[in-house]
């Protein structure tokens, strides 16, 4: 089924094109005022709505672009920069208070906003802005992680996301992942994952619920290293699926992104886990771990311009507009408003403004 904000309010007017034409045919004719522009607006906004909000899908999209001053420091419950993380994903709506980074699943205190921002070009990719987040397991061999509430309970549907990554590093393949939470437990984690349990051998790879090694997912194909200084973008999906075990996919260094087709093949991908909902987001490095046949020392990592939404667009491209400015302008093109320097607008029995 297409959810997508578009969709959902073309439906919505669809449906409601029999009353207003009802309401606008009226003998004399009728001031479309701003209080009756916005009643009507109301009126749409639960049908907008109904699909994502009823069966919990993600509502709207989140983007954090670590746009904070360089040298920040992420104590817990502090900041709170980017846009939709709030329970309409809406731009223009507040994130929550609740959505502060580091309220819940927080450790350790190098957790810092640095100068540059990580950088990725591929055709269809909406560029990073600001600056970026290191968390320095290294410095000081202490975990470093923090976690971010999304302001939603996301369980139906599908979900996309993205994000920048690189490792500071060498050698090391100690954990460095970014993980999805429904409150405090750990569905998946998508990232390097080296412990002394189970490892990806430097290599990028999926942890289902936090199960090493029984929930490592790795490489389809040809396996994509880490790296030290290199910059990665992955993006994945999650569908949904009420009667068992959800779906995830992962893309590691898409070539083009203007589609989901055009991406080419999913690098990593697994249908055997079973996910109870996201509600929050939490990137991770690792202190020193004893890892054999390979180097576990702590780690230095970088994430940057994270990205959630229900479509592939919203997650790489320029983030949407919020389903009121979608009203606003499928009205305005059809001639159903229009501005002037009037204090009120006049319909005639055709619809259109005299």
């Amino acid at each position: 089924m297409n959810c997508s904000p578009l969709f959902i309010f073309s439906s919505a007017v669809a449906a409601l094109l029999p009353l207003l034409h009802t309401i606008y045919r009226p003998r004399a004719a009728v001031r479309v005022t701003p209080r009756r522009l916005a009643i009507l607006l109301a009126l749409l906004q639960p049908l907008i709505f109904a699909q994502q909000a009823g069966a919990a899908a993600i509502a709207g999209s989140m983007q954090e672009a670590f746009d904070y001053l360089d040298g920040t420091v992420f104590t817990n419950g502090t900041l709170n920069g980017g846009v939709g993380w709030n329970d309409t994903g809406s731009s223009t709506d507040p994130n929550l208070a609740s959505s502060a980074w580091g309220l819940s699943l927080n450790a350790g205190t190098n957790r810092t906003a640095t100068s540059p921002g990580l950088t990725y070009t591929v055709p269809g990719y909406f560029p990073a802005s600001g600056i970026k987040l290191t968390l320095d397991a290294a410095a000081a061999n202490a975990t470093q992680n923090i976690g971010r509430s999304l302001g939603q309970t996301v369980d139906t549907g599908t979900t996309y996301f993205s994000l920048l990554m690189s490792k500071n590093t060498p050698d090391t393949i100690r954990t460095i992942n970014f993980a999805f939470f429904n409150g405090t437990t750990e569905q998946f984690a998508v990232g390097q994952i080296g412990t002394a349990t189970g490892n990806t051998g430097g290599n990028f790879g999926l942890l289902m619920n936090n199960s090493n090694p029984g929930g490592l997912v790795f490489a389809s194909g040809t396996p994509i290293a880490m790296g030290t200084g290199v910059t990665h973008l992955l993006i994945g999906r999650v569908d949904w699926n009420a009667g068992g075990a959800e779906t995830v996919s992962l893309w590691v260094d898409p070539l083009n992104v203007t589609s989901e087709a055009l991406a080419g093949s999913i690098y990593a991908s697994t249908s055997g886990f079973e996910i109870s909902g996201i509600t929050a987001i939490r990137p991770f490095t690792g202190s020193n771990a004893t890892i054999a046949g390979f180097n576990g020392n702590a780690v230095s990592a970088n994430f940057d311009e994270i990205r959630l939404g229900g479509t592939w667009e919203s997650v790489t491209s320029a983030p949407e507009p919020s389903s009121a400015t979608l009203a606003f302008v499928f009205m305005a093109s059809f001639g159903f408003v229009r501005f002037n320097t009037r204090p009120a607008l006049s319909c005639n029995r055709s619809g259109r403004v005299a």
